[in-house]
């Protein structure tokens, strides 16, 4: 099951409409929604997973199958925010290795 088809499944169960969903991501229409759910749009950012999901009551959730973790990327995690988050982890890393 893709994406897609998990939000689609998730939308049903909760009785969430396309329109309800658009206006909620704060879409002028449902045509966005629409477009995403139904493959017209090939990708859907992890930011905008992660917010449908948040709407839906859900998290994205990454498994580590090597080191037996998991990784919560929750509404307002988006790609931009992570990559920030791992840049800080890794300045920080480089100012302990040079003695800053």
């Amino acid at each position: 099951m893709n994406e897609k088809e998990i939000v689609k499944v998730l939308m049903k169960e909760r009785k969430i409409g396309q329109v309800e969903m658009a206006k909620e991501m704060g879409y002028s229409g449902q045509g966005t929604v629409s477009r995403l759910l139904s493959g017209a749009t090939n990708t859907m950012t992890v930011g905008t997973l992660t917010k449908m999901l948040g709407i839906l009551g859900c998290d994205l959730v990454v498994k580590d199958r090597v080191n037996k973790r998991e990784y919560a990327i929750t509404e307002g995690d988006s790609d931009i925010d992570v990559l920030r988050k791992k840049m800080a982890e890794m300045q920080k890393r480089i100012d302990e290795l040079e003695g800053k």
